[in-house]
């Protein structure tokens, strides 16, 4: 492989074309007066070399390194630059900014005339690696719980946010199964779901658990994917804490009067159909009760609405104060109340609620230490004896009320 007359190394061209690297052999073009590298002249190279330029291989020999790689003026200059500061052998990356490629270059010194360059186009690694590195960033700086899981259930990476929201540090979470952290009620959908995320992914709503015990609402997308190193899948969770309260609260504000905190006229005729569905199937009575107050409006006219508001929370509270936890109490508006009482025994059973409730009144309300007497004037009707539907009961109870507020109110009647 020696020239015996130059002393250069060469290498026969079946071998040359046979590497998949680049390969140029580079003649050095010296300026007479002052020695100095004005130039490297490609005197050879192989096929891959030539590719990188787009040009034949005998329209490159004899011509600047310039041609080769495919670079301007300027660029080429700063090649020949670091070529002629590269001492002995050396390897180094290179990127020519105006086609936007870099190469890993392998510059190999032959002589003072000759160097050889081995190099290989890594703009494509580089670009990747790039990404990684992005990927690596979004990855530990989402917002959401990343798990890469395997098929099995393993966790086996997870980002910085699942170890914030699970309360373990990461070695401690990759030692677990994606089943160990879901909430134990939540086992039977588990097949179902991977199943799903193995063929087109899925959304599903979960109960996770934290290293503490405390378990939280989660949102979660699953799906599985292949990599080199076989299947996994991929989770990408988030906590829907404040999702579940904002949605109760808005529940809440749908069913509750936001006054007085009991159940709007909505909300009380819902539960008052399922009850009536209930007492119905399994042969029981219920009561419904309706009361207002007497002269309310003198409380806003006299003492101004805030009183008026005042008086209204606390006849709610009062009233809640003798009901059962079964029992339901509602506000329909204004100053009236209806009153759901569920598995009543008989009617002498309702006629002592009523009167109760009509003796809680006795005491003033106070209000910043001024006293209020407040009375009310209360009716009754039961199922099935009075009505068995939701209309009935409640034409029956409003009528027994206003019987009472005919005779001057302060008082209770149950339907006749």
């Amino acid at each position: 492989m020696f020239s015996a007359k130059t002393k250069t190394l060469f290498f026969d061209s079946t071998i040359t074309e046979g590497l998949l690297e680049g390969y140029v052999r580079l003649s050095v073009v010296k300026d007479d007066e002052t020695g100095k590298v004005k130039d490297y002249v490609v005197m050879d190279l192989n096929g891959p070399a030539a590719r990188v330029s787009g040009l034949n291989k005998k329209d490159i020999i004899g011509k600047s390194i310039c041609v080769v790689m495919a670079i301007d003026r300027d660029c080429g200059e700063k090649l020949r630059d670091r070529l002629a500061e590269t001492k002995g052998s050396k390897v180094f990356e290179y990127q020519f900014k105006q086609t936007d490629r870099r190469f890993l270059i392998n510059h190999v010194p032959v002589s003072d005339d000759e160097i050889l360059l081995f190099f290989a186009e890594i703009t494509f690694r580089r670009k990747a690696e790039q990404v990684m590195q992005v990927h690596e960033i979004l990855f530990e700086q989402a917002q959401d719980i990343i798990l890469y899981v395997a098929m099995d259930g393993r966790i086996i990476n997870a980002n910085q946010k699942a170890c914030d929201q699970y309360g373990y540090i990461k070695e401690e979470l990759l030692s677990l199964t994606i089943q160990e952290i879901r909430h134990p009620s939540e086992a039977i959908h588990y097949e179902e779901q991977m199943a799903l995320a193995a063929v087109d992914g899925i959304i599903f709503e979960s109960l996770h658990t934290r290293s503490d015990g405390s378990v939280f609402p989660v949102e979660v997308s699953a799906r599985t994917t292949e990599t080199e190193s076989g299947k996994l899948r991929i989770h990408i969770i988030r906590d829907i804490t404040e999702r579940k309260e904002q949605d109760a609260k808005i529940r809440w504000m749908a069913c509750y009067d936001g006054l007085t905190k009991v159940l709007n006229r909505g909300g009380f005729l819902e539960i008052l159909d399922l009850e009536l569905q209930r007492a119905k199937e399994e042969n029981t009575k219920i009561a419904l009760l309706m009361f207002d107050i007497d002269k309310f409006k003198r409380y806003n006219d006299n003492f101004g609405h805030h009183v008026g508001d005042f008086v209204l929370k606390d006849v709610a509270k009062r009233v809640q104060g003798v009901l059962r936890e079964s029992d339901y109490l509602g506000r329909f508006g204004g100053d009236e109340f209806v009153i759901l009482v569920s598995d009543v025994q008989d009617s002498d059973y309702v006629t002592s609620l009523m009167a109760r409730i009509h003796g809680i009144f006795k005491e003033p309300i106070i209000h910043e230490g001024y006293p209020l007497q407040v009375s009310i004037s209360l009716g009754g009707a039961l199922y099935p004896e009075h009505a068995e539907q939701a209309k009935g009961l409640l034409y029956h109870a409003d009528q027994a009320m206003y019987y009472i507020k005919y005779k001057g109110g302060n008082g209770f009647q149950l339907s006749r």
